[in-house]
């Protein structure tokens, strides 16, 4: 009966000792964005209102408009970002 206990609290550090490092590992991939995080945190609670207001009079039409309007400026933002960097990578 011992021995059984022994092997379940081996176990049971074991477990527990994966799952730590596991935590641990994900806050280091995740600590340089923490800022960001919080920051959007923020912005989502006090955009909500605004959001569940203009919800009712959404339609799919004016979500796929909003959706595409937002990617396209994420894409001119992240080529305007990135240009800087490719005349200077110089011959490949």
């Amino acid at each position: 009966m011992s021995r059984k206990t022994e092997a379940e609290r081996v176990s049971q550090l074991v477990f527990y000792g994966t799952v730590l490092l596991i935590v641990w590992l994900a806050f280091r991939i995740v600590r340089p964005f923490l800022v960001e995080i919080g920051w959007a945190v923020v912005l989502a609670i006090c955009l909500d209102p605004i959001r569940v207001r203009l919800l009712p009079g959404w339609t799919d039409a004016h979500r796929l408009v909003l959706t595409l309007a937002v990617v396209v400026l994420l894409v001119i933002r992240w080529r305007s970002w990135a240009r800087p960097w490719s005349s200077r990578a110089g011959p490949r």
